[in-house]
């Protein structure tokens, strides 16, 4: 009987424990595991350097970067890899907006196609005060994120060899879906629950988000993970068959 207690404990702490989510630990080192972390936050700002002052666009809420190295409060990543049609850029990304994954991630970056409704111009910066190339009317463009700047709303974007910015009023309206791992971190458990906000009111980040950030801390899984020793060691003292190596003491009912 003790032995089928033990053996279902044994399971039911090894199922828990594999069940946890993942957590992805990117070292600041040379060769360091990769990985992709979604942006949790809004206006998830892309920056072209380490120091935070150079934005270069906003990573859409739910989407993906591709994580290869931690610099300071940064990770430097890669984003929009795989597009034929379109460049990947290397960048960073501040680590308190992202929430790591250790998984492989189907379709991680916005597949967006732009179309141009007016002729347009594409600026190397978010002021508008260098221009690279004209976008005609009808083109199609790849899209990589929004950016505001002095209160104009602009897309950056890829057209046939250049990144830049445009005004987002030169396109078609656009509509960019919910990423799927991002819909299942905030569904509803039940039809009638309240929709789950990765951002409060306030501007904080809501209790979604504070609770996988700290399912995935790596302490947090180091602490569980000491506690479930503990705990088998302190189970095996309690039910092993002898304590100081002696005979099986057996518990029955006495006939006499």
């Amino acid at each position: 009987m003790k032995k089928s207690i033990l053996t279902y404990i044994i399971a039911s702490v090894i199922i828990t424990y594999v069940t946890l989510p993942t957590v992805c630990v990117v070292k600041p080192t040379a060769g360091a595991s990769a990985c992709y972390a979604m942006a949790v936050n809004d206006q998830v700002v892309f920056y072209a350097d380490a120091s935070g002052k150079f934005p270069r666009f906003f990573v859409d809420k739910g989407y993906f970067v591709y994580v290869t190295d931690i610099v300071g409060d940064f990770a430097r990543v890669n984003y929009m890899e795989g597009f034929e049609n379109a460049p990947s850029l290397e960048g960073y990304v501040k680590t308190v907006d992202l929430s790591f994954f250790d998984k492989r991630v189907s379709s991680p970056y916005p597949d967006v196609t732009l179309f141009a409704a007016a002729d347009a111009v594409t600026f190397a910066d978010a002021e508008m005060t260098k221009p690279r190339t004209v976008i005609p009317i009808n083109a199609q463009v790849r899209y990589y994120g929004a950016y505001v700047s002095g209160g104009n709303r602009l897309y950056y974007v890829y057209y046939q060899g250049y990144v830049g910015y445009v005004s987002a009023s030169a396109f078609n309206e656009v509509y960019i879906e919910p990423h799927p791992e991002y819909v299942a971190l905030t569904s509803p458990t039940s039809a009638d629950a309240p929709v789950a906000s990765a951002q409060s009111d306030d501007g904080n980040a809501s209790s979604v988000d504070k609770a996988q950030k700290d399912a995935t801390d790596p302490t947090a899984v180091i602490i569980i993970t000491l506690l479930v020793i503990v705990g088998l060691v302190v189970l095996y003292l309690i039910i092993r068959p002898d304590r100081l190596g002696g005979a099986k003491t057996v518990s029955r009912d006495d006939d006499e």
